[in-house]
């Protein structure tokens, strides 16, 4: 993966007419643009934390139905306020046009996940979308670098994922008196083959041949609404939930904080996993989206590595 490195600049200043889009050029990896919007979802306090842009997504679902944001025309300023001032683009030493999109939808069609409240639909998650426009691409398509979040019943946010990489085609946006090309059609975006790591060692695998079946989950949501087997399956086989279960066992009554927060993080995800055999074995349900698991596998992997190091 290339890095790139972010600036921007928008409005009638930067590109001579005011409905358009604004241009990035990075001066920190794109996945530090990531990290900043899950951020500014997990932000309950300031002005433009999460109730800004929940609201913002509220009134234009609410006016039109609208589920998806980009940094062009009215929604230029939502961009300005969230990323800051005097971000433009650089890749490779030339400034090169970048679109960001945001797109707020049920991603796992299941209301235990994501947000619960807004006017869009019960359980949305969050992807962000930033591709470069490639406009002397032979195949007519941009890469995008793309990421969704959901959040747990605490409300709070998580990346489900790694950055992921795929592609999209490309389409010019029509404004009052322009037309700006160089956007992308983020319902055409696909992403590639490759592996995505969730918790120490287990994988997504997306356009992976696995036997004699084929694995057909090409895009970021379809991958986070399955019921895959093989990702239960590696959860169970890790033990991870029965080591913590032991530990908890072997620490009843602690006021140990590495304790209490590894069993804060088992309970809570009690929704989606078995006891079974009084403790002897854990799994994890068969009826749950990767969506609604995968922040609290999360949190249970981050709890455990803070007890072992606070163990050490």
């Amino acid at each position: 993966m290339r890095e790139f490195y972010v600036t921007y600049s928008y409005g009638e200043s930067a590109l001579g007419y005011r409905e358009t889009f604004v241009n990035f050029r990075f001066g920190v990896k794109m996945d530090s643009v990531h990290d900043k919007f899950l951020a500014v979802l997990n932000d309950k306090q300031t002005a433009f934390g999460y109730d800004y842009i929940s609201d913002y997504f509220d009134a234009k679902y609410l006016e039109d139905g609208t589920t998806v944001i980009g940094n062009i025309g009215e929604d230029e300023t939502l961009f300005d306020h969230l990323f800051g001032p005097e971000m433009t683009v650089t890749v490779d030493g030339e400034q090169i046009p970048v679109t960001v999109m945001v797109r707020r939808d049920n991603v796992d069609k299941s209301t235990a996940s994501g947000a619960t409240t807004g006017a869009s639909p019960a359980g949305s998650e969050y992807t962000v979308y930033i591709t470069v426009d490639p406009l002397d691409s032979p195949t007519g398509q941009a890469m995008v670098y793309a990421v969704s979040y959901s959040c747990d019943a605490t409300g709070t946010w998580h990346q489900l994922g790694q950055l992921y990489e795929g592609t999209a085609n490309r389409t010019d946006y029509d404004t009052t008196d322009s037309v700006y090309e160089g956007a992308f059609d983020v319902h055409s975006w696909k992403a590639t083959q490759q592996e995505y790591e969730m918790a120490d060692g287990i994988l997504y695998k997306v356009g992976y041949e696995q036997g004699d079946q084929y694995d057909k989950l090409n895009t970021l949501e379809d991958l986070m609404s399955t019921f895959d087997q093989d990702i239960f399956n590696d959860i169970d086989n890790k033990r991870i939930l029965k080591t913590v279960y032991d530990i908890l066992q072997q620490n009843q009554g602690s006021d140990d904080p590495a304790v209490l927060n590894l069993r804060e993080a088992f309970i809570a995800a009690e929704p989606y996993y078995n006891n079974l055999n009084n403790g002897q074995e854990f799994k994890i349900k068969r009826d749950s989206t990767r969506a609604e698991l995968v922040p609290y596998i999360l949190n249970i992997q981050t709890a455990l590595d803070y007890y072992y190091q606070a163990k050490q």
